[in-house]
């Protein structure tokens, strides 16, 4: 009897006791947005996803990008045609050759997603003081809107 009582009592107390609850860290070292007229590119790396709560008309998920993605056209918004981009691999300039007026500004990423140079486009661009390394180049209009990107090799 004296067993059974002792048996219900650490039975009881075994459900007060509640072990420590640790929520997943957040660890984020780059992410970035990029978008132009009809997409948008969010990322990140290294993300948790901690909780998500939804409503018939909202999504919102806490340390982790929004998993809805909506097309709305397929339209090539970049005639990659009419641009390139050499030499590649590259040591100290980065020649940039396209007749399309929208391009503005020129982003240099590195793989982090970090911004290591950014200018107004050039045809020319100096890239010496890059460590050697592979970068995505970054190409927006006057609104700030992505229109294309590309890689480069640095030597």
């Amino acid at each position: 009897m004296n067993k059974l009582k002792l048996t219900l009592i650490a039975l009881f107390f075994a459900r007060i006791i509640v072990a420590q609850n640790l929520s997943p860290t957040v660890v984020n070292s780059s992410g970035g947005v990029i978008q132009n007229s009809n997409h948008s590119l969010e990322w990140s790396l290294g993300e948790l996803a901690v909780s998500t709560l939804t409503s018939p008309v909202n999504l919102l998920t806490q340390g982790f990008l929004q998993p809805t993605t909506t097309i709305v056209g397929t339209e090539a918004a970049f005639d990659e045609s009419r641009f390139s981009a050499f030499p590649n691999p590259v040591s100290d300039w980065l020649n940039l050759q396209t007749d399309i007026a929208e391009i503005e500004t020129v982003q240099i990423h590195d793989v982090l997603g970090k911004v290591v140079l950014q200018s107004t486009f050039q045809p020319s661009i100096d890239v010496h003081q890059l460590n050697s390394g592979v970068y995505i180049v970054s190409l927006f209009n006057g609104q700030n809107l992505f229109l294309h990107s590309f890689k480069i090799s640095k030597i």
